[in-house]
C-alpha cells in the first residue's frame, strides 16, 4: 500500500481509524510518562497535530502504535523542558521506572487496559503507607530525600521501601493476569 493518503481516500480513512482507535491508549502512554505533571491533555493534542503532519512518513500496516508512542515520548520531553523552565522542582521519573512505563504501555492497547486494571486491583491492596509512599514519589512535587526528610526516615531505607513495593506491585499484575502464577 502506498503511504501517500492525500491521494487515496481508502488509505485516509484507513489513517484516521488508526488514530481514533488508539487514542484511549495514546493518552493513558502520555499520562504514565507525566505523572504528577499538568499538560498531558496538551501534549496528546501536540502528538496528534504532529501525527498528521507526518502521515505520509507512516506505512499502513507497520505498527502504528510503536511510531505513535515514539512520537508521543518526543512531545513528552519537550513538554518536561519547558515544564522545567516554569517551576523550579519537577516531578520526574527514574530511568528505570520510566522504561518499565514505556515497555509496559507500548502492548497491545487491549492489554494495556487489562494491565491497568490490574494494576488497579494492586494498588487498592496496599497499606495505607505503601500507597503514601508511591503517591509522595510519583505524584507529588516533593524529591523522595525530601519526603525521606520530611517523614524523619532514612533515604536509603525509602529507597529500598519503595522497590520492595514496585517489585511486590509487578508481581501482584503478573499473578492478576495469569492466576496460574502461584497465590498473591
Amino acid at each position: 500500500m502506498s503511504s501517500n493518503y492525500e491521494h487515496s481516500p481508502e488509505e485516509q480513512r484507513a489513517f484516521i481509524s488508526l488514530v481514533t482507535q488508539y487514542q484511549p491508549a495514546l493518552r493513558a502512554y502520555i499520562i504514565s510518562l507525566m505523572p504528577g505533571m499538568d499538560g498531558a491533555a496538551d501534549v496528546l493534542q501536540e502528538t496528534n497535530l504532529i501525527i498528521w503532519e507526518k502521515r505520509k512518513s507512516f506505512e499502513l500496516g507497520s505498527n502504528f502504535v510503536a511510531w505513535a508512542y515514539a512520537i508521543a515520548r518526543f512531545e513528552v520531553k519537550r513538554h518536561k523542558r519547558q515544564y522545567s523552565k516554569q517551576k523550579s522542582k519537577v516531578c520526574t521519573l527514574d530511568d528505570d521506572l520510566a522504561e518499565e512505563l514505556a515497555e509496559f504501555c507500548s502492548l497491545i492497547p487491549e492489554e494495556t487496559e487489562k494491565r491497568m486494571l490490574a494494576l488497579e486491583r494492586c494498588l487498592s491492596k496496599l497499606k495505607k503507607e505503601e500507597l503514601q509512599l508511591i503517591q509522595q514519589r510519583y505524584v507529588s512535587d516533593l524529591s523522595l530525600k525530601e519526603y525521606a526528610e520530611k517523614v524523619g526516615r532514612p533515604f536509603g531505607s525509602l529507597r529500598v521501601t519503595l522497590h520492595r513495593i514496585r517489585s511486590g506491585l509487578r508481581q501482584c499484575v503478573a499473578y492478576q493476569l495469569n492466576p496460574n502464577l502461584g497465590s498473591r
